[in-house]
């Protein structure tokens, strides 16, 4: 039994259409992923930058002659911020009790301006200086010991 060249074709064709539907769908589902992973890697750099940006949760205010007591323990960053005018005095005393200290300001840029950490623990710990720009300054505290006890 013979079959024609137009009878052969006939069984080609669904065999091409199905194969052409096949390549199609792939390529749309590529695609799709393609997106999909683009996505989620914006996704994972947007986290890991955020991830990386320290953000102070509890950020009190220092005011002029207003003593703030707080307990501090190892690996706790205490911060605080100032609003100064350019050539404004600022002086910082840190009572160290019980826990040694170090004492960290920031200008208004976020620059480190000075870090200090002199004096042992139960002896005031203390910095100054004049503001060379107008902003808010940020202090910052946290234990000198990694293995001190939690101290105020």
């Amino acid at each position: 039994m013979t079959q024609s060249a137009s009878a052969r074709s006939e069984y080609r064709n669904p065999i091409l259409v199905i194969l052409v539907v096949f390549v199609v769908v792939a390529i749309a589902s590529a695609k799709t992923a393609d997106q999909s992973f683009s996505t989620i890697n914006a996704r994972v750099v947007e986290l890991q930058e955020t991830a990386q940006e320290p953000k102070p949760a509890d950020v009190r205010e220092l005011k002029l002659a207003v003593p703030i007591e707080r307990e501090l323990a190892v690996g706790v960053t205490h911060s605080y911020s100032v609003s100064l005018t350019q050539g404004q005095y600022f002086k910082l005393v840190v009572d160290q009790k019980g826990i040694d200290v170090v004492i960290r300001l920031f200008g208004p840029n976020g620059q480190k301006l000075t870090e200090v950490d002199e004096t042992p623990a139960a002896v005031p710990e203390s910095t100054f200086l004049i503001a060379e720009a107008a902003g808010v300054y940020r202090v910052e505290l946290e234990s000198s010991n990694k293995y001190a006890n939690p101290g105020t």
